[in-house]
């Protein structure tokens, strides 16, 4: 079965993670949603212009630490502007 890791990143993320989570494995029966610890919005540092995170060597190392090694797919889910170049 297919493991995805939800991780909130920042503080205040809208959306109900646990509720999300059992939703989503209630419909989805192929894959498997856990979430998992979030990550606080000063692991990411300051944002780098007009409350932009850009994605940075930071937010790499942060999503390939050992924690997610047994997923398949990570989905972070935030409330901050988070962008590629």
């Amino acid at each position: 079965m297919i493991q995805v890791a939800l991780i909130p990143v920042g503080d205040n993320v809208a959306i109900n993670i646990p509720t999300l989570e059992n939703k989503l494995n209630r419909i989805v029966k192929t894959i498997h949603f856990t979430k998992v610890a979030s990550i606080p919005i000063n692991k990411l540092g300051d944002p780098e212009k007009n409350g932009i995170w850009y994605c940075t060597d930071i937010f790499f190392k942060l999503l390939n630490a050992e924690l997610y090694n047994d997923y398949d797919f990570i989905i972070g889910i935030t409330n901050v502007r988070i962008t590629t170049r």
